[in-house]
């Protein structure tokens, strides 16, 4: 490639960069602008029944809301500690946390770019998949809500990308950023905790620099990687455990297993009362001889009742849990029709009618179709690392449900890459059919 390819090459690069950002960063101001004229700052802060847990935690650490301790038990801490700190500079008001949500969610679709760079080094591809998450209705929808969904995933694209940046360059300082970042991501959201897993998978297949890193090496930093993440979240584990007695960073995760899996399963196999009853039964503070259950009681009763419906109905927990991973998967935005609800009728059309009761496999097919081409074109490592990247939070979404995309939200870092490649392909094959017939026809 001669000097001249590269100056030309690195135009087009940043010229993605820019179009990338842009066009995100104009979708979510144009929504954001939108929703201010239909509601009030107060009101967006509470619009959403989810954002109510993280308004708590952020008085409750300002010392307004003395009821907020179990909420900063149930959720983590990292999102609570940033509303709290936007709050003390700015007042209660919405705008300042949205605005931040805007832009960390436009940038998160400029790293999307890069690591489709990284892993495909096609730049059509890499720039179908920013502009896909880019024009996202779930993250442009996630980006204007009091929720953690932006924060988390543009932390962890950032950390991803660097990860790979580390294992192309062998440097431990990628890898350091990387687990620093996972740490703080998984205070915003525990769903985080697990994913070192995935990292030292990639360290097993991903295509390495023999003369830059070895398959050895790769596999320690990736474990180093993993105790960074640990140790930035060990201090708030500690902290619970001595206030609470349980060892954990969120209480989220055990609460949703036993409050709505273990409901579905109890539903599906006894079928006595409604799963709203049931689920309503299990989420309800109980009483332990006359007084309200400890935390940590309610921690050993969540336990104590997934067990009991594993070992009981085993079959359909496996079951259920499967079938919560693909009603996540396909599942459609929904928060848009509290937000904009003047525009309820068309987001209809696209939730409802082309689409069954909000739920579609489509993208999941076209993502197959994608992790099959690249294997096709001898990308098999590659196609590895996005297929972890997805089965992780896809695994993980088994374990509740009635949250719409937001679930599997963090999986479009992997999607998008897929429907990229997918997309690409049959614009090729579109492009020979048409060669192919003008030439037939000469």
């Amino acid at each position: 490639m001669t000097l001249a390819d590269k100056i030309s090459r690195l135009s087009c690069s940043k010229r993605d960069l820019i179009i990338i950002f842009g066009s995100a960063l104009l979708l979510r101001v144009l929504y954001l602008l939108f929703m201010a004229n239909q509601y009030t700052s107060l009101v967006i802060l509470h619009l959403l029944d989810d954002s109510q847990t993280y308004i708590s935690i952020a008085k409750y650490i300002l010392g307004v809301n003395v009821a907020g301790a179990d909420d900063l038990l149930l959720a983590g801490p990292g999102y609570g500690y940033l509303l709290a700190t936007i709050f003390k500079l700015f007042g209660f008001t919405s705008w300042p946390i949205l605005i931040l949500q805007i832009l960390v969610s436009s940038i998160g679709c400029v790293y999307i770019y890069k690591i489709a760079q990284l892993l495909i080094n096609n730049r059509t591809v890499s720039l179908i998949a920013s502009l896909l998450a880019a024009t996202s209705l779930t993250s442009i929808s996630l980006s204007t809500s009091i929720l953690t969904d932006s924060i988390f995933f543009f932390l962890l694209v950032v950390a991803i990308y660097y990860f790979l940046m580390g294992i192309n360059r062998g440097e431990w300082k990628y890898f350091i950023f990387c687990g620093v970042l996972l740490g703080i991501s998984s205070l915003i959201r525990s769903v985080g905790l697990f994913f070192p897993a995935v990292l030292i998978f990639i360290a097993f297949v991903f295509p390495l620099h023999a003369s830059v890193l070895s398959r050895k090496s790769a596999l320690l930093r990736s474990i180093v990687t993993g105790l960074i993440l640990i140790i930035v979240a060990l201090p708030w584990a500690i902290k619970n455990k001595s206030e609470h007695e349980i060892f954990t960073v969120s209480e989220t995760g055990t609460l949703a297993a036993r409050n709505y899996l273990c409901s579905k399963i109890i539903y599906e196999a006894e079928s006595r009362k409604s799963l709203i009853e049931i689920r309503d039964w299990m989420a309800a503070p109980k009483t332990v001889q006359g007084r309200p259950e400890t935390a940590r009681e309610r921690h050993n009763h969540a336990i104590a009742v997934i067990k009991e419906v594993f070992s009981r109905y085993p079959g359909t927990f496996v079951k259920v849990f499967f079938e919560n991973i693909f009603e996540n998967i396909g599942a459609l935005s929904t928060i848009h029709s509290l937000q904009l609800p003047q525009f309820r009728n068309l987001f209809e059309i696209y939730t409802e009618k082309l689409f069954t009761k909000g739920n579609s496999l489509f993208v999941f097919f076209l993502s197959l179709i994608g992790f099959v081409l690249l294997f096709w074109d001898g990308k098999k490592r590659e196609a590895l690392v996005l297929a972890s990247f997805y089965c992780y939070f896809a695994f993980l979404s088994g374990f509740t449900y009635w949250q719409g995309s937001r679930i599997f939200y963090p999986g479009q870092l992997a999607w998008v890459i897929l429907v990229a490649v997918t997309l690409y392909q049959i614009g090729l094959a579109t492009k020979k059919f048409r060669f192919y017939l003008l030439n037939r026809n000469k």
